[in-house]
């Protein structure tokens, strides 16, 4: 495979999960706004913002997902294209113009279901094989470093109040933060005691089971590597891939306040880092001439 038809395949799944999670995310701290009256810090809302310069923000994530599709278009499948391309084009319009309070909320949920569409269409249109693995790799990658930032924001969020925790604020907090990844349901059906802050950490970081724990999206990382096959000059990034998840097993495990897990959160984002790094020079850039890799 040509390495910048690799290299638009793994962006464009890196964009679209930020979409989702983006949304997500949104639409948690818009509700829990509501459910708080106010209380509840709304600081992923400038996100939403029109201009193109942070590929943070929705539309920017939203149209580099579309324009690394087109570039990978003899690799994915034509309804794969089609879905991508309308959400785009009814997702264009507001997001122009994002100050419509009274649709965002719906807006954001239309969002993450075309992106769950998105993903759906793939898994039973796009074969396994290299390309395949390419898009997996993107979707994990995004999703382990958006996972360590939300629940180091959210978690520091909470330790950073003046009442220093354990008041009622906190079942907001902590239900926002398994609601922003989605993991509010699977969490209540494994921990029948409540919303407790190590479990939720230990549930966010550590499941096996939940498709968006940290653990789970590193091991998906590596099995994409398998399915993209040997490449013997891909050194870095192998090592990179093994120190990865050999990270994310070592969550401190008594509560040393917001600094332990803040420090465990930043060096698994670093680890992050370093792989799409490695990645990027040994199965990217190495081989073509293209735009350096987005950050």
């Amino acid at each position: 495979m040509l390495s910048r038809i690799a290299d638009a395949l793994y962006w464009m799944a890196r964009y679209l999960e930020r979409v989702d999670d983006t949304a997500r995310a949104i639409r948690t701290d818009l509700l829990d706004l509501l459910d708080a009256n106010g209380e509840v810090d709304g600081g992923r809302l400038p996100l939403l913002t029109p201009e193109r310069t942070s590929p943070s923000a929705l539309r920017s994530s939203l149209r580099l997902a579309r324009d690394n599709a087109r570039v990978a278009r003899d690799r994915i499948s034509d309804d794969m294209w089609e879905t991508l391309h309308e959400l785009w084009l009814h997702a264009d319009p507001l997001l122009a113009h994002p100050d419509a309070g009274d649709r965002l909320e719906p807006f954001c949920r239309f969002v993450r279901n075309e992106v769950a569409r998105f993903h759906g269409v793939a898994a039973g249109t796009m074969p396994r094989g290299e390309a395949f693995g390419f898009y997996e790799l993107g979707t994990s990658v995004e999703r382990a470093d958006m996972t360590a930032r939300i629940i180091d924001m959210e978690h520091h969020l909470v330790s950073s109040r003046e009442d220093g925790g354990g008041s009622p604020m906190d079942y907001y907090q902590w239900t926002a933060l398994l609601r922003a990844l989605s993991g509010f349901d699977a969490y209540r059906r494994s921990h029948h005691a409540g919303l407790e802050p190590g479990a939720v950490i230990d549930f966010l970081v550590l499941s096996p089971e939940f498709p968006r724990s940290l653990r789970f999206a590193v091991e998906t990382t590596a099995h994409a590597l398998d399915a993209i096959g040997s490449v013997p000059s891909a050194r870095a990034t192998l090592a990179a891939a093994a120190a990865l998840r050999a990270a994310v097993v070592q969550l401190p495990r008594t509560d040393g306040g917001n600094g332990v897990l803040h420090e465990f959160l930043r060096g698994l984002v670093a680890h992050v880092a370093a792989f799409d790094r490695a990645l990027c020079e040994e199965f990217f850039q190495s081989t073509s001439g293209d735009v350096a890799c987005a950050t």
